[in-house]
């Protein structure tokens, strides 16, 4: 008898730990992400900074040399103003799904700041996305020739990990937003700054629709492809399975 609970055990305990390391990850989850839906929220409704005036000639801008954590704590979804012109002969377009329909990023140098030197300089700016067959119409270059303001907020770039496909950048296919690659294969003139970091445009004004591109709406950033609740749900029922199993390792111990 003892060699059968023994066995049972065996197998079961061993899930126990595992069904609960995944329930406590999913909580975890669930509470980062409520936690950056609050830094959000909160750092949206501030006033937007123009970029020019945080420029320095010393420390060049604010999040040069920050990690993504850091960008994330201290920078994350504040509002920027640029005050600029596009420089639509360099435009990258990279491939990028939404909601399921094949199109791109459209990522294009933006000239919005002078540097010591009182030359205008660029950054890197994600403009929005476009669908597979406006590629070549050229649509989402009206209402944005010559000089124009924008908003948008500073990111690093794509989060990557092992199974992130490589740009290839000989045949021009890009795939990830790498802002180290594109400034670089752009030869932007302030490469060591503009390779650092993308603006990610942003309508702040949950009404406007852009049709094209289709820009970042300020009520799209509290929305993850997993909602908090969604961890939530999978959390509790990671938690039910290793309470059950605790519980009919404890009924088979004591009353068989």
């Amino acid at each position: 008898m003892y060699k059968k609970k023994l066995t049972y055990s065996f197998f079961t305990v061993p899930l126990a730990v595992i069904s609960y390391n995944v329930y406590d990850w999913q909580r975890r989850r669930m509470l980062e992400k409520n936690m950056q839906i609050q830094t959000r929220t909160q750092n949206v409704v501030e006033d937007s900074v123009d970029i020019q005036n945080l420029y320095s000639s010393s420390t060049k801008f604010p999040w040069i040399g920050l990690n993504v954590k850091q960008i994330n704590e201290r920078w994350a979804f504040k509002p920027i103003e640029l005050n600029g012109q596009f420089d639509h002969s360099q435009q990258i377009l990279i491939e990028r799904n939404r909601q399921g329909e094949e199109g791109y990023d459209v990522v294009t140098p933006f000239y919005c700041y002078l540097d010591e030197n009182n030359n205008v300089q660029p950054v890197l700016v994600n403009r929005g996305w476009i669908p597979y067959d406006n590629k070549t119409s050229n649509l989402h270059l009206e209402n944005s020739v010559g000089p124009i303001t924008i908003k948008g907020c500073v990111y690093k770039g794509d989060t990557l990990h092992k199974y992130s496909k490589e740009n290839d950048i000989n045949s021009e296919k890009w795939v990830s937003q790498k802002p180290y690659e594109i400034a670089n294969y752009l030869y932007l003139p302030n490469r060591e700054i503009s390779s650092q970091f993308i603006i990610k445009q942003i309508e702040f004004n949950p009404i406007n629709r852009t049709s094209t591109p289709i820009v970042y709406n300020v009520s799209e950033l509290g929305h993850f492809p997993i909602s908090p609740e969604t961890n939530m749900n999978y959390a509790n029922l990671w938690k039910s399975i290793t309470f059950l199993n605790i519980f009919s390792n404890l009924l088979i111990w004591v009353y068989f």
